[in-house]
């Protein structure tokens, strides 16, 4: 289900990892978050896993889930710069995981 426009849903993608970077989330459901936008300067192959990723879920406060990347694709931004978009899957259904779902996501 795509998150409310109106909502902002930050992350700090592999905040537990080598080089943490914002990123924002644009889509969530129980099989991971169907993509998460960051600076086209960051490439991520299928197979890597983002560990501790921090998603400030307002009314919620942060929550901490590792994921999976599936794809990863660029594309042009309504100003004309370039970003980075990617598809991930959770590692594991942790209770973060099912907040995060509960509040924006589909079952």
């Amino acid at each position: 289900t795509e998150v409310p426009s109106k909502i902002e849903l930050r992350c700090v993608a592999d905040a537990g990892g080598v080089t943490p970077f914002d990123a924002q989330v644009v889509d969530v459901s129980l099989g991971g978050i169907g993509s998460l936008d960051y600076p086209p300067d960051i490439t991520l192959e299928p197979g890597t896993v983002l560990v501790k990723c921090r998603i400030d879920v307002p009314g919620k406060g942060p929550l901490s889930v590792d994921l999976e990347v599936q794809y990863s694709e660029e594309f042009a931004l309504p100003d004309g710069s370039r970003a980075r978009r990617s598809g991930f899957r959770f590692v594991e259904a942790s209770d973060d995981v099912k907040i995060l779902v509960d509040t924006f996501g589909r079952h």
